[in-house]
């Protein structure tokens, strides 16, 4: 397992107290108001005005959706488990077999609000790699040796599809202050095929797990906002073990009253231990770099 994660924890970390800080005194302020304007009221009254708070808070702005373009620098590898349980050595994708180590790669996340307070909250992945290149060292794939010299054609395919519940401490215009639960599916599929000796391997695997984050933005100017989010996490379930961390900072802009416009910069680790039936092994991914994405409100 690599560390890197801690720093990213941290930063993290740090952005989300800072936030916070700021934004206390508009939670406190909207409490103070919500609380003087229900003493006398009925359970009833209460109900109806809850409602009407919810409605007005949330008027134009009860689904977001969030599209994000990155340039990604990629810097991943992988061990596979061959016979007789002995693991192979590391393998680098774009060292040893040619992956490019950067490219374009889109991401999405979407949420719709309930109430002031409670949200559904979806993300998705798609990270689709392949190459051809001719091998300048012999080494051990799973159950077969590639020899050095010959050509090969290659591919990784990573998808994350993750939908949980989200709470929003803060949900103003000005600010959003959230914690969110997500169940996960990672989906991963690898192959090497090699023409001159007939050999084609594949490997693949499904891990279902739990993620855990949160979101903050906060209006620095108006119309311009600066965001982030963290979902990571640390655990072992069943076969798997490793952590996954994902850190996204934003500076948007308001174009419209249903359109933001922005500059991204994210950074992605995946470190796993897995021990299933069609893949045994460990697998290391991350890739980091600057975007651009829009967000959708209606």
């Amino acid at each position: 397992m690599r560390n890197q994660y801690f720093s990213f924890f941290k930063l993290a970390t740090l952005l989300l107290l800072f936030t916070f800080s700021a934004n206390y005194s508009i939670a406190q302020s909207e409490t103070t108001e919500t609380g003087n304007s229900t003493k006398t009221q009925t359970k009833v009254e209460k109900k109806a005005e809850k409602k009407r708070l919810n409605k007005e808070v949330l008027k134009g702005r009860r689904f977001e959706i969030n599209t994000v373009l990155s340039y990604a620098n990629f810097d991943s590898e992988i061990r596979i488990t061959g016979p007789y349980g002995v693991l192979g050595a590391t393998i680098s994708f774009e060292k040893l077999l040619g992956f490019p180590d950067s490219k374009t790669i889109p991401s999405f996340d979407a949420r719709y609000s309930f109430t002031r307070h409670s949200s559904v909250y979806a993300e998705y992945y798609a990270i689709f790699r392949s190459t051809e290149v001719n091998i300048s060292e012999k080494f051990e794939y799973g159950n077969i040796e590639i020899p050095e010299g010959v050509e090969i054609r290659a591919f990784v395919n990573t998808q994350i599809w993750s939908v949980g519940y989200m709470y929003s401490f803060i949900n103003s215009k000005k600010a959003n202050l959230s914690v969110f639960v997500n169940f996960f599916i990672l989906g991963y599929k690898t192959g090497l095929d090699m023409d001159s000796q007939n050999i084609s391997e594949r490997n693949s695997f499904t891990a279902p797990l739990p993620s855990f984050g949160y979101k903050f933005n906060y209006e620095i100017a108006p119309k311009l906002r600066f965001s982030a989010s963290h979902s990571f996490f640390f655990l072992k379930i069943g076969g798997f073990a490793g952590n996954i961390n994902n850190l996204k900072l934003g500076l948007d802009y308001e174009v419209t009253s249903w359109l933001r416009a922005g500059l991204a910069y994210t950074v992605f680790v995946l470190d796993l231990s897995i021990d299933a039936p069609k893949f045994t092994g460990d697998y290391y991914y991350s890739y980091r770099g600057p975007g651009v994405y829009l967000q959708f409100i209606f």
